[in-house]
C-alpha cells in the first residue's frame, strides 16, 4: 500500500490496521509522528516499511518497531529526528 505524500494521521493510522494481511507499506514524507507508529505496529505480517522523511518520528518509534518480527526491510532515511543509537 502506497500512501506516500499523504498526511497520516493517528485516526487514519486506526483504519490500517484493520488490514491484517498487509505486507508492504509505503508511508515516504507522510508528516508521522510517534502516535500513528502505535498503530503500525499492530500490522504484524509487515515485511517491508518505508518511514523516510518522516522527521517528527523519534527514537520510541525505532523501539516500538522492534515489535515487527517479520519485518525483512525498513527505511528511515532523512528521519532527522531519530539518532543513531536507535538503530
Amino acid at each position: 500500500l502506497n500512501l506516500a505524500g499523504t498526511k497520516i494521521s493517528p485516526a487514519h493510522s486506526a483504519s490500517l490496521k484493520r488490514i491484517k494481511n498487509l505486507r508492504v507499506l509505503i508511508l515516504y514524507r507522510c508528516e508521522l509522528d510517534d502516535d500513528v507508529i502505535k498503530e503500525v505496529i499492530d500490522l504484524t505480517q509487515l515485511t517491508v516499511l518505508n518511514l523516510a522523511r518522516n522527521t517528527d518520528l523519534t527514537d520510541n518509534s525505532v523501539l516500538r518497531l522492534k515489535r515487527l518480527s517479520n519485518l525483512q526491510h525498513l527505511n528511515l532515511s532523512d528521519c532527522s529526528s531519530i539518532s543513531s543509537r536507535a538503530i
